[in-house]
Parts: C-alpha cells; structure tokens; sequence
C-alpha cells in the first residue's frame, strides 16, 4: 500500500499535482496572482487563461503578445 503525504496540508500531494508541497498557497486549484512570477495553480504558467464560450478563450499574460 503507498501512502501519500500532504506536506503543507493544501488537501493535495505531489502526486496529485502539487508543484510545491511546502507552501500550501500553490496547488492545483488555487489562483494564480497575474505577473507575481510564482505559479500557484501548477499549470506550468504563471498567469489563467478564461474561457467565455465554445472555442473563446482569454488569456491574462505579463507582457504583450500577438496572437490569432
């Protein structure tokens, strides 16, 4: 039987896609703040895109972009 622990009791372990175990503010479901250089929700990017409708989406990011 494995035993998972949740270091910073956040209610999520590494193998649940905490990316950092240590400080329970960064996990999977919390929000990122746009620009801080910290990813708190474990994405892999530090800002959240919003999606407003089938094939919409909105993404907040720290610098211009050009996009289609």
């Amino acid at each position: 039987m494995t035993v998972y622990v949740d270091g910073d009791g956040d209610g999520f372990t590494l193998e649940q896609g905490d990316c950092n175990d240590a400080d329970p503010s960064i996990r999977p479901d919390a929000n990122d703040t746009f620009g801080d250089g910290v990813d708190q929700d474990c994405d892999g990017m530090d800002y959240d895109a919003v999606h407003l409708g089938t094939g919409v989406h909105y993404v907040l990011v720290p610098e211009w972009v050009t996009a289609t």
